[in-house]
């Protein structure tokens, strides 16, 4: 275990943390922007990941992110599109397929019920749910619907890591 000190500013927070999380990377969303400086001293030889209208907080306080998570809609277009360059295509990708898929009513009640019925953990909950669908998407005839049985379980694979907090870079 180990004690981590985080000097956010609005407020300071001393936290215990497993070993394995004691290489902490930087998850920059929306919201109040932190000074750029703050940002460029605590981004410092870490990971940088971003979503929505972090990438512009991001890019205003001149830090790279790693990935890109979201939609993009909360981000200015030019500004999507530099980071579309920056983090390369496939790294950005990650933005219009998870927002596709977690905006999926079906397959967000799905795990949202079994939370509450079940009174199992998220991490189960998606896993389990996209099991389910995996299996439904791999029985239909359309060769189409049946390729989306991977999009499925990319989407829930990555939304366990972030649960989990191993996000890979």
């Amino acid at each position: 275990m180990a004690t981590k000190i985080f000097k956010l500013p609005q407020f300071i927070a001393e936290v215990i943390l497993p070993k394995e999380y004691e290489a902490t990377n930087v998850v920059v969303a929306g919201g109040r922007a932190p000074k750029a400086s703050w940002l460029q001293k605590v981004a410092n030889d870490k990971k940088v990941y971003c979503a929505d209208k972090g990438v512009e907080i991001c890019f205003e306080a001149d830090v790279i992110p790693v990935k890109l998570y979201g939609d993009g809609d909360s981000a200015p277009k030019k500004l999507y599109e530099k980071a579309v360059a920056e983090v390369g295509e496939a790294n950005a990708a990650i933005f219009r397929v998870h927002q596709l898929m977690l905006s999926d009513v079906d397959y967000v009640e799905a795990i949202e019920n079994m939370i509450r019925m079940q009174e199992v953990n998220a991490e189960y909950a998606v896993a389990m749910t996209s099991d389910n669908f995996v299996t439904l998407f791999e029985s239909m005839d359309d060769d189409y619907m049946k390729a989306r049985a991977a999009d499925v379980k990319d989407v829930s694979d990555r939304l366990i890591q972030v649960l989990t907090g191993k996000m890979e870079s």
